[in-house]
């Protein structure tokens, strides 16, 4: 009975606060969203259609953006009376941080010039990336590892294992590159041995994916100008269409196109996924904002896919039953380094900590574009004809390059604790995901609850 009384005096109390535009509120809950979200895809339209990008649609953007703090607010103080369903407060959160993006992308050069890294990755991220997650230590760490998978050439398969030094001398970057150029991919193969990829991580997604009455076309140009290997699309005005564009001007190594092309299908995936799942009930989703928050979620999700797609052992098989046949070389002399290549590759993809940090320094004008450029050779065993580079910083920002890394691992980490809370598996989680693609910030206070201390760390 107190129990009861207390609720009641409660209830009273939060009734005596109400105002007329609260009790509004209440009446009209899911119809405020739905009527924000026609605001929000109206000021897409808008956007869309002018000739330049410019800060006449800020006070626009401002004005809805304090209508969802104001709604979000309302919802938290009247959750005892009429809770916001969970599906308003995802598009709410999500509509916020959006606009949060697309306001901060409509600002001049110089103004977002001026915005240091955290700035940038919470202002169009939605993410604060851990300062644990690319400390000095772990990438010297990691230095010493690669150092040591590269003092030897035996390792692998425990036929021919030898113990020659892979270089008399040079930098670890010479010595990374000189035993990586075996495995490249020749000109002339490109387009055959990536499309010979392509079709076993089509077999292999078939296997989790809803991918019925979808299409991913795939398309190969050879422009040394581009920065990009590949990179995929949605097809306008073709729903469930995505187009792969791969330049084979960019050569790349055996491992690289199982990793590539895991990455660029996962897009697919995710485009389809969002098409059939998330648009009907989210119609604002549609609008593009990039750089914003979804492209975290893209990218960093397409690196996890990469590894449940390819756990190493049938990685490693495929490589000497498919790919390097497929090379056209004799490569009986290499299978036993097949094993060492993928120790560098798993080495090489966490030392995109190392390109993180050299990014944040970069936009935070600590270093000059000539010493970014050499701690991206010397840090992280990036030469500056590869990707990423210091081209591609200028014209995204270097923020954006925590996506695929950082996004990686808070995916992942969010994506192991639902898995082991739902008694699943981490793919299946994974797809689940990206029929409800969450927002970092939501991921990041989640997993912060859940997740063990040192969590930012290396595994």
């Amino acid at each position: 009975m107190r129990l009861l009384l207390k609720r009641t005096f409660l209830g009273l109390g939060i009734l005596g606060t109400l105002s007329a535009a609260s009790w509004n509120t209440i009446r009209q809950r899911r119809w405020d969203v739905d009527a924000i979200s026609r605001e929000y895809i109206a000021i897409g339209s808008k956007r869309e259609t002018k000739d330049e990008a410019g800060t006449d649609l800020l006070p626009e953007i401002q004005e809805l953006m304090e209508k969802i703090t104001s709604s979000l607010e309302s919802a938290e103080k009247l959750r005892v009376l009429q809770p916001l369903d969970e599906l308003g407060l995802y598009r709410l959160q999500w509509m916020q941080a959006q606009l949060r993006a697309m306001a901060f992308n409509l600002q001049s050069d110089d103004s977002k010039a001026e915005a240091d890294f955290d700035s940038y990755c919470a202002a169009v991220f939605d993410t604060h990336v851990s300062p644990d997650y690319y400390a000095p230590g772990i990438i010297k760490k990691l230095h010493r590892q690669l150092e040591e998978a590269l003092e030897t050439e035996g390792m692998g398969l425990g036929q021919g294992l030898t113990t020659a030094p892979v270089s008399t001398g040079g930098t670890l970057f010479e010595k990374y590159t000189k035993f990586r150029s075996k495995f490249t991919i020749p000109e002339e193969r490109y387009e055959t041995v990536f499309r010979n990829v392509m079709a076993d991580v089509d077999v292999r997604a078939w296997n989790h994916f809803d991918l019925t009455d979808c299409q991913l076309q795939q398309k190969y140009i050879h422009d040394i100008t581009h920065g990009a290997e590949a990179w995929c699309e949605p097809v306008k005005d073709r729903k469930l269409t995505s187009l792969m564009t791969v330049n084979t001007a960019r050569p790349i190594t055996a491992e690289k196109a199982q990793q590539l092309a895991a990455h660029e299908s996962t897009h697919h995936f995710q485009f389809v996924s969002m098409q059939k799942n998330v648009f009907k009930q989210c119609p604002e989703m549609e609008v593009e904002v990039s750089p914003g928050p979804l492209d975290m979620v893209l990218e960093g999700g397409a690196e996890v896919a990469v590894d449940l797609l390819y756990p190493t052992e049938e990685r490693r098989n495929h490589l000497i039953r498919s790919v390097l046949p497929k090379m056209g070389r004799n490569y009986d002399e290499h299978l036993n380094k097949v094993d060492k290549l993928l120790q560098v590759d798993s080495i090489t993809t966490s030392l995109w900590r190392a390109i993180v940090a050299v990014g944040r320094d970069f936009q935070n004008h600590k270093i000059e574009k000539e010493t970014a450029r050499e701690q991206l050779v010397n840090e992280t065993m990036r030469a500056d004809n590869s990707w990423p580079n210091i081209a591609f910083m200028e014209q995204w920002g270097a923020g954006y390059l925590q996506t695929y890394s950082w996004g990686k691992h808070l995916i992942k980490t969010y994506l192991e604790i639902k898995a082991k809370e739902n008694g699943s598996t981490v793919l299946h989680e994974f797809v689940e995901f990206t029929k409800t693609p969450q927002l970092p910030s939501v991921m990041h206070r989640y997993v912060e609850k859940k997740a063990p201390a040192g969590w930012t760390g290396l595994p």
